[in-house]
């Protein structure tokens, strides 16, 4: 599940060493007798634990729905498949098994690495050479399904790290990996019993180009064959930058944009599950990372600080001496990533790995009671994941964007880097209006846009209507979304020109930032007016230019009325309980600029998330 298996192990058992009289191999290790306020199991939710062969610690199976033995290995040779066997001791492996006597829910899974430890064996083609014969993929296969039928295990897990790339010597091929990847999983699935689950162990991203190919797993394309997806949202960041945030824009990389990646390439909530590391990530050392047993032992005499918060994060820090040590997760970030992917109507959390916590299973313990907490919005998950009615939104919301985003026309740049809305995917895009009624000519506009896919606005839609009216009316959401169509075609304007033809008088130049009209303080930087037409503004290139990259400090102190996508008033921000004083709709010396502030946050916070608030505001003010 790491990237380099032996740095792994040997920080293990480096870090480990002061805990040796607590790692006794064969011996349970189940904490406490008696573990208070612990949830009730909920069918058909994640609690998994990554176990490895090479761990001291056996273990409590109690608050956990499955378990992922890491690792068996592949052997090739010449790139030809032999077989593969388990790495380390088999009687680990068994031990491991006899866990189910405990609990009778518990699903044990084998998964595969393509890295090799076992003496004898050599890296020698691996997953990519196995994969590209039809033969050898059927072959493995079959020996899968014999190995779980023989061991009464429930399962395959394919950790191959990753298609199209390595992160040492393992062979790859970035033009044929990925696609081969989702054939091999095909031939798994139908190969392997109906009820033998299969899964894997998923980037944070979906398929990128690599050269002339891809890397990575092309994860729509391998969704209708597995059970759900281990995403391996950890090592997200380097050093000193937090290796797990749950949504911290200024970093490189976070669980929030790993999830929608998943989401936004139409892989479904309830087959995703999101991956908790039990062990702090640092370049302290030749490996960086230390497991949270021993942080919690580190001696704030010795100048260490375990407790720090990271507000944008929601993930806590150690310092030493005032400086960043490691960014690691407790139980306080747990409950927060739990009710964040509740929410969304994800599946659960798996963790790397078991022998990471501490004695007393605080992470475990934390993680199940995340994952198993009351889902309050149950009937709208459900509605979200399995019915027809959320299946006939997404289509509908799919056409309205298709036909009513005038404004995507050539894509000129994408950013993540655009001011205000670091990590979020902006597009500029230049466009041209229809011709004009007064001038006869067509117009040209430029703008910067964060568009919501079909998949994201109907689940907006109906999570406002859930909100506003406790059920999954769908008619409701068919008045949402024609309101959002007449209002803004689901066109979200982050800054520069959306022209409109109001009332049949000529495509007017609307200056636009945060999804809100905007005034120019000068307004000879903005458009210019036609001589022969009064009245009748166009914009040149300069003005576009200038448009697209406007502050606060270019603006007049008033905005207009309405905030897009779906038209929400300042009196329906403040009605479903917005507390920032962002003035009326009264008049333009009333209607505060603050209000492009409310707007933005509540949008980029939307983005991540089955909730637009300000469609929720809406909705609750009009339905």
């Amino acid at each position: 599940m790491k990237k380099i298996i032996f740095i792994v192990i040997a920080i293990i058992l480096g870090l480990s060493s002061c805990h040796d009289d607590d790692y006794i191999t064969g011996v349970p290790s189940f904490g406490p007798p008696e573990v208070n306020n612990m949830a009730e199991r909920v069918n058909g939710r994640v609690a998994l634990g990554y176990v490895t062969y090479y761990g001291k610690m056996l273990p409590d199976p109690t608050y956990m729905t499955h378990i992922n033995y890491a690792f068996a290995e592949l052997y090739v040779k010449n790139n030809v498949y032999q077989k593969f066997d388990l790495q380390g001791d088999k009687e680990r492996f068994n031990q491991v098994k006899k866990l189910k006597e405990r609990n009778s829910n518990l699903k044990i899974l084998l998964s595969f690495t393509n890295s090799v430890s076992n003496t004898g064996n050599s890296q020698d083609g691996g997953f990519s050479a196995l994969a590209k014969s039809p033969e050898m993929r059927k072959q493995f296969a079959q020996d899968c399904k014999k190995f779980v039928q023989q061991e009464g295990i429930d399962g395959i897990d394919i950790d191959w790290e990753f298609p199209g790339m390595t992160f040492g010597s393992n062979a790859y091929d970035p033009l044929v990996d990925v696609e081969n990847f989702t054939l091999l999983m095909k031939d798994l699935r139908e190969t392997l019993s109906s009820s033998t689950l299969l899964t894997y162990a998923g980037y944070c991203k979906n398929k990128q180009p690599q050269g002339a190919g891809w890397k990575y797993i092309d994860v729509k394309a391998v969704d209708p064959y597995v059970d759900f997806v281990n995403i391996m949202t950890y090592d997200l960041v380097g050093a000193p930058g937090h290796q797990s945030p749950l949504s911290k824009p200024s970093a490189t990389w976070d669980c929030q944009r790993s999830v929608n990646e998943y989401l936004s390439a139409g892989v479904p909530a309830n087959k995703l599950v999101l991956g908790i590391p039990f062990y702090g990530r640092a370049h302290f050392n030749s490996g960086g990372s230390i497991n949270y047993r021993d942080i919690v032992d580190l001696s704030a005499g010795e100048g260490y600080v375990i407790d720090n918060w990271d507000e944008e994060g929601s993930v806590p820090y150690v310092t030493k001496n005032g400086v960043f040590y490691c960014g690691y997760d407790n139980p306080r970030s747990i409950a927060a990533k739990g009710t964040w992917l509740l929410g969304l109507g994800m599946k659960g959390m798996m963790f790397w790995d078991y022998d990471g916590d501490d004695n007393q299973g605080t992470l475990r313990n934390a993680l199940w009671n995340a994952v198993m907490q009351e889902d309050k919005d149950a009937q709208l998950h459900d509605f979200i994941n399995n019915s027809d009615g959320y299946k006939a939104l997404v289509t509908s919301c799919d056409k309205i964007i298709s036909t009513g985003q005038y404004m995507a026309g050539t894509l000129i740049e994408e950013t993540t880097t655009y001011p205000n809305y670091e990590g979020y995917p902006v597009k500029l895009y230049e466009y041209s209006t229809g011709k004009d009624v007064q001038t006869g000519v067509q117009k040209k506009g430029k703008v910067y846009m964060l568009n919501p896919t079909a998949e994201k606005l109907a689940t907006w839609i109906a999570t406002a209507v859930w909100k506003a009216k406790g059920d999954t009316d769908t008619d409701a959401m068919a008045a949402v979304l024609k309101h959002i169509q007449l209002q803004s075609g689901a066109q979200f304007p982050v800054c520069g020109i959306v022209y409109e033809d109001m009332d049949n008088s000529g495509y007017y130049p609307y200056l636009f930032k945060d999804g809100v009209t905007v005034y120019a303080a000068d307004r000879s930087k903005w458009a210019t007016e036609d001589s022969a037409h009064p009245g009748n503004y166009s914009c040149t290139d300069d003005q576009l230019n200038y448009d697209v990259k406007i502050t606060n400090n270019d603006l007049n102190t008033y905005t207009g009325t309405y905030a897009r996508i779906c038209g929400t008033l300042r009196e329906d921000y403040k009605a479903y309980g917005g507390t920032i004083d962002v003035g009326t709709s009264d008049s333009k010396e009333t209607r505060s600029i603050k209000w492009l502030d409310v707007v933005r946050d509540l949008y980029k916070e939307a983005w991540n998330s089955n909730e637009n608030k300000l469609i929720t505001a809406w909705a609750k003010a009009n339905l």
